[in-house]
């Protein structure tokens, strides 16, 4: 279970998560065979990549937004603790990890936008929030046109 000491360290953590997201989704792009999906998993890369960058920009001019007395108090250890997929993924059980990494990040983000103090960092972090989850309804959009439909 991860405990976080300090907002860095958690920035840190939610900058490489953003990374694995985006390097997962352009893995996933790589191995399917709809063109459409394919086309959805790039996408979300990107819109990963984004965060990213707005999380560095947080890091590096407004670090203090986030108090670190309460970082270590925000109950993610659980809910950031999911394993990086395998390279034998079928396409449902994909589908599935990209909801449970999204479902994640919302939470993160969630829980982060309350405790922040300044409001124009509150606001992107609920910004990155919803976007979150918007990826989740994307995936399970997805999952439930071309998954459940044909099981």
């Amino acid at each position: 279970m991860k405990e976080f000491t300090s907002t860095e360290e958690l920035l840190d953590f939610a900058i490489r998560q953003e990374e694995v997201s985006a390097s997962f989704y352009r893995g996933l792009a790589g191995k399917v065979s709809r063109h459409w999906v394919a086309k959805m998993f790039e996408e979300l890369a990107v819109e990963e990549d984004h965060h990213r960058e707005k999380l560095i920009d947080v890091k590096s001019g407004s670090i203090t937004a986030l108090p670190t007395d309460r970082v270590s108090r925000l109950g993610l250890a659980g809910v950031l603790s999911i394993s990086d997929p395998t390279s034998d993924l079928s396409f449902p059980d994909a589908l599935v990890l990209a909801m449970t990494r999204e479902d994640a990040a919302f939470t993160m983000y969630t829980r982060l936008a309350e405790i922040a103090t300044d409001p124009e960092v509150a606001g992107l972090l609920r910004g990155l929030a919803h976007e979150e989850a918007g990826h989740r309804l994307r995936i399970e959009t997805e999952y439930d046109e071309h998954v459940l439909t044909q099981g």
